[in-house]
């Protein structure tokens, strides 16, 4: 991870340096100063998708270049800012990636008269793209992409929230609003144990080892009359699995 983002850093040395880094370090060199701002974004939790974070570099250094900077810091500077401006500028470019990419694969799906639906996942961590409305938004855009909800990401992004029956209703209407009922009676999901940090998604449990509420969101989707498949992702399916199952036919 840190040759990568070495890598990466060199592209934007030459705008910043001999500026501090975000955390008030100063250095000597445009090498020192790699280094260090590799060491700030690996510790801070903003290369958790590399790729994400290359497709970024071209929009950072129009933003260096921009009145925004005095010295190579922002003006007014605070870490929170900071922290913001980074996060948003490599999401806005990840999406314009993911959309390229879609439609290049929508393209060829049609070309070849394949009929089938592409199912972008929400993802686990608040810095990758991929919360349920930016899933929903890209949906949206084209006719054969649909969602794939997997709510103990949802749950784990937002480190514990999304665990209610209220909640999960709140998903499901989006949802149902955004993309018809269609979306609702073709519904693809994921859901398990999850164990997480205040950065999301650290490894999938049993649900007896997870705060995961899967009886209100059963509860939820049974409300919404919800049809398709869940896919229970366990480390043990097949127990989960029958305790979802014995716990939707109870209701």
């Amino acid at each position: 991870e840190y040759d990568m983002t070495h890598l990466m850093m060199e592209n934007v040395a030459s705008y910043l340096w001999p500026a501090g880094t975000p955390d008030g370090a100063q250095y000597n060199s445009p090498d020192e100063y790699i280094n260090g701002m590799a060491h700030y974004y690996i510790n801070n939790g903003y290369l958790d998708d590399l790729c994400s974070y290359k497709q970024g570099i071209e929009q950072k250094k129009a933003i260096y270049n921009g009145d925004i900077f005095k010295d190579g810091l922002p003006k007014d500077f605070s870490s929170t800012a900071w922290k913001n401006l980074q996060s948003e500028n490599i999401k806005e470019s990840v999406e314009k990636g993911i959309k390229d990419k879609t439609q290049k694969i929508a393209e060829i799906l049609e070309k070849n008269n394949i009929k089938m639906w592409i199912r972008p996942e929400t993802t686990g961590k608040a810095t990758q793209w991929g919360d349920y409305e930016e899933i929903i938004r890209l949906s949206k855009e084209f006719e054969c992409v649909l969602p794939c909800i997997d709510f103990s990401h949802i749950h784990a992004r937002t480190g514990g929230g999304y665990n209610t029956y209220d909640e999960f209703c709140r998903v499901l209407d989006r949802i149902s609003t955004e993309l018809g009922d269609f979306a609702i009676n073709n519904f693809h999901a994921h859901l398990a144990g999850i164990d997480y940090t205040a950065k999301g998604e650290k490894r999938h449990l049993v649900f007896a080892q997870a705060d995961m509420n899967y009886q209100d969101l059963l509860k939820a989707m049974k409300s919404f009359g919800v049809k398709g498949a869940l896919v229970c992702e366990s480390p043990n399916i097949e127990t989960d699995t029958k305790i979802l199952k014995d716990y939707y036919m109870s209701l």
